[in-house]
């Protein structure tokens, strides 16, 4: 064999990564004119849980399919939990005598506390055609019309009128809808949704507790929701979505109010000497979370706490003083109390 000179060994070895490069470069073109999305999927898949209800109370033994294949069931309470899904299946829900909204659900990450409406689907028994002496006889030579059976059509609900209203002081959704609806549904954020019982008074989603007001108004069923557990210092806004539902009926379409919340300067609306402890004392509204507060007596610093009290008695000596409670957020001032005087013994 003749030894390949160092010259022609350098040669091909820089041919070959070339070549290299153009496959890679080549492949990676490929991909990206392939028009496709890449979607991460993480080993263990998508997971997704919810709960189906009827009239706001939990409906077991709905099957689960995922791309048209059995895969779970809804335990006694309604709730599912399905594991190991990938990006884009289908996920339905089936039951006899029942409809569901959504009918179905695609995956695209994974998501808790999906809510599905369940309406029960009402059949109602075919009529006899009785045989009258004047009703002739059809083309096909039978008595009675040649009109086929057709399935029977659920009424929609009408749709509820939905308003949200957002003061300093209450924040409440407004919720008119048929006399007929037994539940309705609401939520505030994708992926989680909470159907209610027009009997029930309040309800959890999402870690917050709202309330609800039942009333009536010109044969309608009112509502008041209290919203105000959404407020924050920050601000915040959020699109509500309602759709009410009852037996034998279609579930409404879906109605959305924006509800906009204002930040909230924090205060400090009161402060209270006690003669007996001589301890010093004050309340706050919309504090940020982490505050502390820096105590003045007579404009001198006397003490920094995240404490809502301090002890006067044992830090200054005998005298009057006026005190003066500052809240810092992120050591900036955020709110001033109002000025306290108190006499040390």
């Amino acid at each position: 064999m003749k030894k390949m000179s160092p010259r022609t060994a350098r040669n091909l070895s820089a041919r070959t990564a070339f070549c290299l490069v153009v496959l890679v470069v080549a492949a990676f073109c490929l991909v990206a004119c392939s028009g496709d999305e890449v979607q991460y999927v993480s080993p263990e898949g998508y997971a997704l849980s919810g709960k189906i209800t009827l009239d706001g109370e939990g409906l077991g033994g709905v099957e689960i399919l995922v791309d048209g294949e059995k895969t779970a069931v809804s335990d006694d309470n309604g709730v599912f939990s399905l594991t190991g899904l990938s990006y884009g299946d289908e996920v339905a829900f089936l039951a006899d005598g029942y409809a569901f909204s959504p009918a179905s659900y695609t995956v695209k990450g994974t998501v808790n506390d999906l809510g599905v409406r369940a309406s029960v689907v009402v059949v109602p028994p075919a009529e006899d055609d009785p045989e009258t002496p004047d009703d002739p006889e059809d083309e096909d030579g039978q008595d009675g019309d040649d009109t086929q059976d057709e399935d029977p059509v659920l009424e929609k609900l009408p749709s509820p009128s939905v308003t949200a209203t957002v003061s300093r002081d209450s924040a409440v959704a407004t919720v008119l809808m048929d006399g007929r609806a037994a539940a309705f549904t609401f939520s505030f954020r994708d992926g989680s949704a909470a159907t209610v019982g027009l009997s029930e008074t309040s309800f959890v989603l999402d870690g917050h507790t709202f309330a609800v007001t039942r009333g009536e108004w010109d044969g309608n069923i009112l509502l008041s929701v209290d919203i105000s557990p959404l407020k924050c210092a920050e601000g915040a806004a959020y699109t509500l979505v309602f759709a009410v539902s009852a037996q034998g009926f279609l579930p409404s379409d879906e109605v959305r109010a924006e509800a906009v919340f204002p930040p909230v300067a924090p205060t400090i609306p009161t402060v209270t000497f006690d003669l007996d402890s001589a301890v010093l004392s004050w309340a706050t509204e919309n504090a940020p979370e982490g505050c502390t507060f820096a105590v003045y007596a007579d404009g001198v610093l006397v003490c920094n706490t995240s404490s809502t009290e301090f002890d006067a008695g044992a830090t200054l000596p005998a005298g009057e003083y006026t005190f003066v409670v500052v809240l810092l957020s992120d050591a900036i001032p955020a709110a001033v109390s109002p000025e306290v005087t108190a006499v040390l013994p």
